[in-house]
């Protein structure tokens, strides 16, 4: 007697949009801050609000997540020879950008990271993993989440520390923001490091430049890049679009 319990095909059809539009936002070479933003509700509704792994469990499919490893950044973050880190795993603006770091010292061999490197997580352990570190603070993909749905537009614009997100880790959020961005510069890929970001807790104003996406958005991405390549995803995909009728592109 099976388990396996029937496809809701209308819940499956709303997440076989989410997919099919993350897939449309990938495929942008220069996003925005606002492509990115517009989004957030799908990734938290995939991932937080667990319609993704409620998919899964449908067919008695697993979920596994294949992004960079971040140990190592976090061991040299810990020996306090990175001031500041994050993880990425993603290509926008025409580069490659896995394991951005500010050193505070020489990083050892045993410390080493290698962009290459993959780590297979379940979705718990995929939403725990450090992506990265502000003076200190770490941050996680659920933080990462969280912050662009719930803090900065993307589902709700609240600026207050609350739940999950405490005020360490909001302040922590916001130098993040401010420390690492990429965008185009006289129409070359550009990437800013700001270390009077890091030394200061409010080092700049706000300024609008959408040419320019910040670390926390480059995680975002980073997170619909992961959950895109992954083959077990791209499985689930494929089976909802057998049981929907629709082609994928």
């Amino acid at each position: 007697m099976s388990n396996r319990t029937e496809p809701d095909l209308k819940r499956d059809a709303i997440l076989f949009g989410d997919l099919r539009n993350l897939s449309k936002l990938k495929d942008i070479q220069n996003p925005t801050e606002d492509d990115v933003r517009g989004n957030a509700a799908a990734v938290r509704r995939l991932l937080l609000d667990g319609e993704l792994p409620a998919a899964a469990g449908r067919r008695s499919t697993k979920l596994l997540f294949r992004p960079p490893d971040s140990l190592p950044l976090v061991r040299a973050a810990r020996n306090e020879r990175v001031l500041s880190f994050f993880l990425g795993g993603v290509s926008v603006f025409g580069v490659a950008i896995a394991g951005a770091v500010v050193q505070a010292g020489p990083l050892t061999p045993a410390e080493g990271f290698q962009p290459d490197r993959t780590v297979d997580l379940e979705l718990k352990s995929f939403l725990k993993q450090v992506v990265g570190m502000s003076r200190g603070v770490m941050l996680s993909r659920h933080d990462v989440i969280l912050y662009v749905a719930n803090k900065i537009g993307g589902v709700h614009m609240d600026a207050k520390a609350s739940g999950h997100l405490t005020e360490e880790k909001m302040r922590a959020l916001g130098r993040f923001r401010r420390e690492v961005r990429i965008g185009l510069k006289n129409g070359m890929p550009t990437i800013e490091l700001s270390m009077q970001s890091i030394e200061e807790e409010q080092s700049s104003k706000f300024r609008y430049e959408p040419e320019f996406i910040d670390a926390v958005y480059l995680e975002f991405l980073a997170c619909i890049e992961a959950v895109l390549e992954s083959l077990e995803v791209q499985a689930l995909r494929t089976t909802i679009a057998a049981d929907l009728v629709i082609k994928i592109r």
